[in-house]
């Protein structure tokens, strides 16, 4: 089973990249994006995860089947947001920026849900 400081890190290291996509977008920063299944989340989300999950119960199971949508359209829109910018569209990278941030929230939101349901579980 997981640490039970697991999610709230993977809730943090979320944060810390929408940061740097937003310095880089107000062309403070570089940062190049990743994809959904190369950060720490991902890696664990896509590899031991759902045994881990099955094993701790069907309810965390459930939510752990929720996430990956929103996690994807996180990293999906960043990664559009920042080829538009690029690309000299404000416009659509900052359209893209706002469904980013959509996703977070809802990314967010499954992971304190995780945290929590994971507390009691050994």
């Amino acid at each position: 089973m997981v640490k039970s400081t697991f999610f709230l890190l993977q809730v943090n290291d979320h944060v810390k990249c929408f940061n740097k996509i937003q310095s880089t977008l107000d062309g403070t920063g570089d940062f190049q994006g990743r994809l959904p299944t190369v950060c720490p989340f991902g890696q664990w989300y896509y590899n031991e995860g759902r045994a881990e999950m099955e094993a701790a119960g069907s309810e965390l199971l459930e939510v752990y089947d929720q996430i990956a949508a929103p996690h994807e359209a996180f990293h999906h829109h960043s990664l559009k947001a920042l080829e538009l910018k690029r690309a000299g569209d404000d416009t659509g990278a900052f359209a893209e920026f706002t469904q980013m941030e959509k996703a977070f929230v809802q990314f967010e939101k499954l992971l304190m849900k995780l945290d929590s349901m994971s507390m009691g579980v050994k």
